[in-house]
């Protein structure tokens, strides 16, 4: 549950114990009561990369849902995996978000965007960033962004098409950059 914790580890050659307490206010180890653990649990030890002095904590490898904690000392490691339910939060955002206000551009293709990049249904995107361009119609990255999910979802001519569209409304407002973006994919699917 969430909470405050402390945390504890029994380090070994092979593995550690690591335990989660939910006494926070002792002071070190001679306070600690194992009645009063929530959870523990061994993991097993590996060679850490570099030699570290002191016990170091690291939240590293962090990606969408999940990240890992490293508890590290001396040459040994251990990896334990966190995982999140943002993912759950943020479709059931979105879904709220657009069920009040269903006609707003902006936030139909931030919905878009969020499920291109976590794959999500793209179709159910291509539903949204259409209805964003039809709401507004000049903005470049929309279209943009509405090519990339039609390509992802096989439909190269069409992606063609949103990306010229795109190409005109950024050379409109002088983007070279997006404009060869756009011009490198419409290249690309043209040989598909």
């Amino acid at each position: 549950p969430a909470g405050n914790y402390s945390l504890f580890t029994i380090p070994s050659e092979n593995e550690w114990t690591i335990i989660l307490n939910k006494d926070t206010a002792m002071h070190g180890a001679s306070d600690y009561k194992q009645e009063n653990d929530l959870l523990r649990f061994k993991i097993k030890a590996e060679k850490s990369s570099r030699f570290y002095e002191n016990f170091t904590i690291e939240i590293s490898d962090i990606v969408q849902n999940n990240a890992v904690l490293y508890l590290i000392w001396e040459n040994t490691q251990v990896r334990i995996k966190l995982n999140t339910t943002a993912d759950e939060r943020i479709m059931a955002e979105i879904k709220n978000k657009i069920s009040q206000t269903p006609n707003d551009p902006d936030l139909l293709f931030q919905a878009t965007k969020y499920y291109f990049e976590t794959q999500k249904d793209l179709k159910e995107a291509l539903g949204y960033i259409t209805k964003a361009v039809e709401l507004k119609n000049d903005n470049f990255y929309f279209f943009y962004q509405k090519a990339l999910i039609e390509a992802a979802l096989g439909d190269y001519q069409t992606a063609i098409i949103s990306a010229q569209q795109s190409s005109e409304l950024a050379k409109s407002k002088k983007l070279k950059d997006w404009v060869q973006k756009n011009e490198a994919l419409i290249g690309e699917w043209s040989k598909k």
